[in-house]
């Protein structure tokens, strides 16, 4: 029996919901090659999920490799570049049934020298080139500026000599302000002239993705479309938790669905598990319908689940008056400053700093101008129920 729903990891349909415009829109500009995207959104929002069902679209285009990486997997500048370079080899091999490209290459990193280099003799072009540049900089003949170079314009070459258009990948691209800026400024120069590569860059930090690509001078300045990644609609989920639950001859009451939205605020991760907790429970127990009071008591258990995690992210995350912020803004769905201000015996400027740094990590939201809420309504209740 499949199970109805997917808790954690890449989503992809049946259970990859409410983002089909979304997809369809970056999939269009992707596959003519019209623009490259900057992907923005809170954790847990589903964007490597997105990402995920971009990349399974567009393998599907005879012309088209697609790279994807996680920069949280790299801890070094150089492992970036080591990445992007075989993962290019790795998806040329595996699309066009080639082989022996990535296992040469993992010689250049780490085989004697002379063993290298026998193995790169009869490769030739783009592909030779940038293992020897790899080799260069084992030999410490270059260095990585050097090295990005030469596989920033191995992307293009090898584009041109294949015949071949190549989206690159990044999630969790605020990672990369740990390296240098050196990168960003590589970019902008390669991607003026990269006619058949195209980028999509993704992360959860406002502030290092407006540091790198929002501002007039920032390096990137308007080399990506921004999406905002929001809240899956109410309708879409209640569509959603239905059919699923259908599936396995389980209902849910209309208020039971109206309790999962509100309380889940429309997380795509949240409401896949609490309708799994929900669902688990009711069948163990031989029940077919489930009610508003199953929600609650199920997410109450979840949102326990979630504490220790929660409380790790609460001390380590925020600064002590950020924390005494987010538990004003815990005990209300929204507020002013001036209200935060008040609660907290503190002038409006001296929020200031904390407010905007609140905003960068998107925790918080500005729903209108001046008042502000809570994104992740979990993390919410858990504050609000340690208030209590």
């Amino acid at each position: 029996m499949t199970a109805p729903f997917k808790v954690g990891g890449e989503v992809v349909p049946p259970y990859f919901i409410g983002r089909k415009e979304t997809l369809d829109d970056i999939v269009l500009g992707i596959s003519t090659l019209s623009q490259s995207y900057l992907i923005i959104g809170p954790r847990r929002t589903g964007k490597s999920s997105l990402l995920r069902n971009i990349e399974k679209q567009l393998q599907r285009e005879k012309d088209l490799i697609v790279i994807n990486i996680n920069c949280m997997d790299t801890t070094t500048y150089f492992e970036l570049l080591k990445f992007v370079t075989r993962n290019l080899l790795k998806s040329y091999e595996s699309k066009y049934k080639v082989r022996g490209l990535v296992e040469i290459f993992k010689k250049c990193l780490t085989d004697t020298i002379l063993n290298a280099l026998r193995a790169i003799e009869e490769v030739g072009g783009s592909v030779e080139n940038v293992f020897k540049g790899y080799i260069s900089f084992r030999e410490k003949e270059i260095d990585e500026h050097e090295l990005a170079r030469k596989i920033f314009d191995f992307l293009i070459e090898f584009s041109e000599e294949k015949e071949v258009k190549i989206l690159v990948i990044f999630d969790e691209f605020q990672k990369t302000a740990d390296f240098n800026g050196y990168l960003y400024r590589l970019l902008k120069s390669r991607m003026d002239r990269a006619e058949n590569v195209r980028f999509i860059f993704s992360g959860s930090s406002l502030s290092v993705l407006q540091k790198v690509f929002l501002k007039p001078k920032s390096p990137l300045y308007l080399m990506a479309t921004r999406i905002d990644i929001e809240p899956i609609a109410e309708k879409d989920i209640k569509t959603f938790i239905s059919k699923r639950l259908k599936q396995v001859n389980i209902a849910i009451d209309d208020d039971a669905l109206d309790s999962l939205c509100k309380l889940t605020s429309g997380i795509p991760f949240y409401f896949q598990k609490l309708g799994d907790i929900c669902y688990r429970r009711a069948a163990l127990k031989g029940k077919k319908t489930i009610k508003s009071e199953n929600v609650v008591k199920a997410f109450d258990d979840m949102v326990n689940e979630f504490s220790p995690e929660f409380e790790m992210r609460f001390e380590q995350s925020y600064s002590p008056k950020q924390q005494r912020i987010l538990k004003v803004l815990a005990i209300q769905d929204s507020m002013r400053v001036t209200e935060i201000a008040k609660a907290l015996d503190l002038s409006v400027n001296e929020l200031g700093k904390d407010m905007k740094l609140l905003r960068d990590s998107l925790t918080i939201i500005r729903i209108e101008r001046g008042r502000y809420e809570l994104v992740d309504g979990v993390f919410k209740s858990w504050l609000s129920n340690g208030l209590s």
